[in-house]
């Protein structure tokens, strides 16, 4: 047996992937079938860019420019514990997110954000007939983990560099040989050129720092800066503390590709959710850039 250490505690995982602790899904022992163990046997011969392609919107076609796309991230709660959205069936809530439109949905699997494995489920079966990527969210340190959700429908799973440290590039690898997209979260300068040193080809900035000593302080003038030591053939991403139009404008003018947020879509009544994702979807760079000197 081996342990990941993080701030939440010690994620636990046996030679034969059962959990002990508070994983979600290594304990689910009935998805854990010969399907899942064949995708880690084998090379997938279909790598999924369902994701990639979503959050990277084509220009414009009348104007050219860029636009700006939304993933909204599907959870209870935060990794602090306070309460963001209550529901039980979390594909009623994909589905009706996914209408407004979204360009892709990120849904919270460990207990840690109030998920379970049965989301992913649950979500992929009402948003199929949409053809919404989902990216699964959940502390992966295993590649069994990776496997498993790519066998309940995922098209990208997302690995916190923080939390991996050097086992990042063995996940990496993971997601590679079962056909799915990885969007690594970084935090830092140092975590920037080491997901993209481990072959990272789509980064999350996030603007609140997991381990620091107030992690629910968002820095977006620390995300901005992060953007520059993006090569612009990786996919940028940011998320933490977007709450409204005037943040969304401050990160599209740094030059991210898309957004990642929460609260402020799924927290949020329908009519509010949903402005903002229009708000969001409808800036161009060429708009967002003259409006930078007045913010």
């Amino acid at each position: 047996m081996y342990s990941k250490e993080s701030r939440w505690g010690v994620v636990a995982l046996s030679d034969d992937h059962s959990s002990t602790n508070n994983n979600n899904f290594p304990r689910h022992g009935s998805h854990l079938s010969s399907d899942v163990a064949a995708r880690l046997a084998f090379v997938s011969s279909e790598g999924k860019t369902r994701f990639s392609r979503a959050a990277r919107r084509a220009p414009h076609a009348a104007s050219g420019a860029h636009r700006l796309s939304i993933v909204a991230d599907l959870k209870r709660r935060s990794s602090l514990g306070v309460p963001v959205a209550s529901y039980a069936d979390a594909g009623a809530v994909a589905s009706e997110i996914a209408d407004f439109p979204v360009d892709a949905v990120s849904v919270c699997t460990d207990e840690l954000w109030g998920g379970r494995v049965e989301d992913l489920a649950a979500v992929r079966s009402t948003v199929a007939r949409a053809e919404v990527p989902i990216l699964c969210k959940d502390l992966f340190v295993d590649p069994v983990q990776v496997a498993l959700a790519a066998e309940l429908g995922a098209d990208a799973v997302l690995l916190i560099a923080c939390v991996l440290g050097s086992k990042l590039e063995d996940l990496l690898d993971g997601a590679t040989v079962v056909g799915l997209e990885a969007v690594v979260e970084v935090h830092t300068p140092d975590e920037v050129r080491f997901a993209l040193n481990c072959g990272a080809t789509t980064l999350l900035v996030n603007a609140r720092d997991r381990l620091g000593d107030d992690p629910a302080a968002a820095s977006l003038t620390q995300a901005v800066g992060l953007r520059d030591l993006i090569p612009p053939n990786i996919l940028a991403l940011a998320t933490g503390g977007i709450r409204d139009e005037r943040t969304v404008r401050l990160l599209a003018a740094a030059g991210y590709d898309g957004l990642l947020v929460g609260r402020a879509v799924v927290g949020q009544p329908p009519d509010r959710a949903e402005a903002l994702v229009a708000a969001v979807r409808g800036l161009e760079t060429s708009y967002v850039e003259t409006m930078l000197p007045r913010l």
